[in-house]
């Protein structure tokens, strides 16, 4: 399980690959491997998922970029947040049902 695809919940991209609900479970998941890392950029990464723990979703695209910056990433940018509308469409189309 990545952060970005967590991400993919909540943003617009030309190209995701993978996607993981971004629910209270995974982030503890995540947040804990993070802490137990040793991660060049830990620290911005831990900040990130506070910032998700606590249900603030409103820079998920800078960080979805962020993230893919550190990892080299070449494609998949962020095009902007979904609307409720379209993240309900997602969880739908991948999960099924709605999520916690």
């Amino acid at each position: 399980m990545t952060m970005n695809q967590m991400t993919h919940q909540k943003i617009a991209a030309e190209e995701k690959i993978g996607a993981v609900p971004m629910n209270k479970a995974n982030i503890k998941e995540v947040t804990e491997f993070v802490e137990d890392s040793h991660f060049e950029h830990k620290d911005e990464m831990l900040m990130i998922l506070d910032k998700w723990a606590e249900g603030d979703f409103s820079t998920v695209d800078g960080d979805h970029d962020y993230i893919l910056k550190m990892q080299d990433g070449t494609k998949g940018w962020s095009t902007g947040l979904f609307t409720p509308e379209e993240e309900a469409q997602f969880v739908l189309e991948n999960w099924g049902s709605k999520l916690d």
